[in-house]
């Protein structure tokens, strides 16, 4: 496993435990993509994924746009993990708490 994979795995599992004491009355939501470091893919072009699930995330929740609901919260038939239009292209999405 490279050093790059290890960090990976590590700064993960931080997150996710982060994620797990965040208190049940803060709505919250936990997105990762596969195999991506802290820096993300904001340096390619256009800012890459990770830009673009960011604009969709905040146009949903800053401007109210309930179109982009739907690539973080999958239908109320489907409450998986990853049963998002997301997931297809990597993203692992998880919410708590009302986020969805």
């Amino acid at each position: 496993m490279s050093q790059l994979q290890e960090d990976y795995l590590l700064i993960l599992e931080q997150a996710q435990a982060d994620y797990e004491q965040i208190p049940s009355t803060v709505p919250v939501l936990f997105a990762t993509l596969a195999d991506v470091s802290n820096l993300g893919t904001f340096f390619l072009a256009g800012g890459g994924k990770q830009a673009k699930v960011t604009a969709a995330f905040l146009d949903w929740k800053a401007k109210g746009d309930q179109s982009k609901r739907s690539l973080f919260c999958p239908p109320a038939s489907n409450l998986t993990a990853n049963a998002t239009p997301l997931h297809a292209d990597g993203w692992s999405i998880y919410s708590k708490n009302g986020m969805c």
